[in-house]
This record gives structure tokens, sequence and C-alpha cells, in this order.
């Protein structure tokens, strides 16, 4: 399982308005996308995942743009999959693109399952905060 360019650009971007010189002011969207190399449509689109979750907030107008609404430091890795892919991706056989279940099961899904487990688990518990500022840079 690879993180989605989606989440990529949720992660980074949180980790931007965390920083010292973008906390307690609104970002404009153009700015986020330039400072991350990130096209800015997708981005938006990103953000508004963000929003709707409560994770950051914004406004429109000429001083607008985007903000942090929660305390970086209890967001996981796993929240941020979720608010942005929802926690099917959990779900997915690792051979096919339906959802794996007991009932009609591949001859891996047992070690998949076992695996999905600690891997869910290491992103719960992945502080965002966590991460190197390299991850943005």
């Amino acid at each position: 399982m690879i993180i989605s360019k989606e989440t990529s650009y949720a992660i980074s971007t949180l980790l931007m308005l965390s920083e010292k010189a973008y906390s307690d002011k609104y970002v404009d969207i153009k700015e986020i996308a330039v400072k991350l190399n990130l096209p800015y449509f997708y981005l938006s689109k990103v953000l508004q995942k963000l929003v709707k979750k409560g994770f950051i907030k914004s406004m429109k107008g000429p001083k607008g743009g985007v903000t942090l609404n929660k305390d970086i430091s209890e967001l996981s890795i796993y929240d941020v999959i979720v608010a942005i892919e929802n926690d099917d991706i959990f779900k997915y056989c690792i051979l096919s693109q339906r959802v794996c279940n007991s009932d009609k099961s591949c001859s891996l899904h047992n070690e998949w399952e076992k695996i999905i487990k600690q891997l869910k688990l290491f992103f719960q518990n992945k502080k965002i905060i966590s991460l190197p500022r390299s991850y943005i840079d």
C-alpha cells in the first residue's frame, strides 16, 4: 500500500501550516502550492476535504486562505488517510481492487490481513508532527 498523492499533499500542507512562520494566520492556497511545488487546483480539492473534516479552516477574500483548526500534535497519519481516502483502503485485497473478506478470500488473505492490521496500527501511532521537516522541502 502506498499513500496516495492526495494524502501526501494533505500531510505536506499540514506540516507547512504548523511552521512558526505560518501559524496563527491564513495562508493563501496559491502560496502553499508554490512553496510545496504542488498543482494549485488539485491542492484546492485536497484542502476542501481537510476543511470538511475540521483539520483546517478556510476564509475567503483578499486576506483569506487556510489555517490549522486542530492541534497538529494530535493528528496521526491514519487520521489524514481516513480524511482523504476513507478507511476503505485498509479493506482491499492485495490481489484485486475489491474489498477482502473471509468468505471469498484469496490465497494471501490471512497473511495480508495481519500486515494490514500492523500497517494501520503504525499509521495510527505515527503523528504528523513527528515527520521530518525535509518532507515539505
